[in-house]
């Protein structure tokens, strides 16, 4: 093998140029600075990765979930809304069940009766008075035999 020597006569040299036999040795210290500072760019690299990391994943379940989220908060506010319809359904119920249980009563009959069909309970008189001027008649009840007094109800206009 051959050997490699400079122009000026001396040995070999390394990769940086220098000649391994002229070289002086490197501090044990010097060592350890290198190694704690290759140490330290390999750990902020790995910091740094993990952060492209965290911030790649959190931007990837905001792509994914982000418009499911967004449709469940639209369907929660639809069901308060239908709950909110429901109650006041619930309510309207109530009021037609009482209607319905008012008009299967005696006093609703009675009163269909008189208002309708213009006929009064037995035993009553039926008044039908006419009001001057409008040509309208309007019946009126009295109270028959039983009762005590007899009364007239008449809406006259104004100016009479």
């Amino acid at each position: 093998m051959a050997s490699l020597a400079l122009k000026d006569g001396t040995g070999p040299v390394d990769e940086e140029g220098v000649n391994p036999a002229c070289a002086v040795k490197a501090d044990p210290g010097d060592r350890r600075r290198r190694l704690r500072r290759r140490d330290e760019r390999r750990r902020a690299r790995l910091i740094c990765s993990l952060k492209i990391a965290a911030v790649c994943g959190i931007i990837l379940c905001l792509g994914l979930y982000g418009p499911n989220l967004y449709k469940l908060e639209r369907i929660r506010a639809e069901i308060a809304d239908l709950q909110a319809q429901c109650v006041e359904w619930e309510q309207r119920n109530l009021e037609v069940m009482a209607l319905i249980e008012y008009a299967r009563s005696d006093a609703f009959v009675r009163q269909a009766a008189r208002e309708r069909l213009g006929l009064v309970d037995q035993g009553a008189v039926l008044y039908v008075a006419q009001v001057p001027g409008t040509g309208t008649t309007k019946p009126t009840e009295g109270v028959g035999s039983s009762g005590s007094s007899q009364a007239l109800a008449l809406s006259l206009p104004s100016g009479h």
